[in-house]
């Protein structure tokens, strides 16, 4: 099965084409047919998207685990049992814009020491 150009689910797509005596088995047939898509397809059940928990739950962790990245949460949501495949959990960071709290450089000395050398050693001299 290809991806559709329109970017429309099987749901949003066949009613459109279904005249209005009903769903009969022709009439999704050729609607089917006339939409590009498989019956199989139109027939099988969508599921509701459960993330919520999960999603949740991950946002809760990245901010108590600032220095965390999606793999290590990763590790702590499966130990609480809201495990998820990596390519799920991925998504659903970047979705919340969630990232490691980046660590800030090093502070360096400003200025050149020879000069505070210098200094000293006319003060003594």
């Amino acid at each position: 099965m290809r991806a559709r150009k329109d970017g429309l689910s099987a749901q949003q797509t066949v009613p459109l084409a279904v005249p209005q005596g009903g769903p009969h088995r022709s009439d999704t047939r050729r609607a089917c047919s006339l939409a590009d898509l498989d019956r199989s397809t139109f027939q099988y059940p969508k599921r509701e998207g459960g993330d919520e928990p999960l999603r949740k739950r991950l946002r809760e962790l990245a901010g108590e685990r600032r220095r965390f990245g999606y793999r290590r949460l990763g590790i702590l949501l499966a130990r609480e049992g809201l495990g998820a495949n990596h390519k799920k959990l991925y998504r659903l960071y970047t979705e919340e814009r969630l990232a490691v709290k980046r660590r800030r450089g090093r502070k360096r000395a400003m200025g050149c020491r020879a000069t505070i050398w210098m200094r000293a050693s006319r003060q003594s001299g």
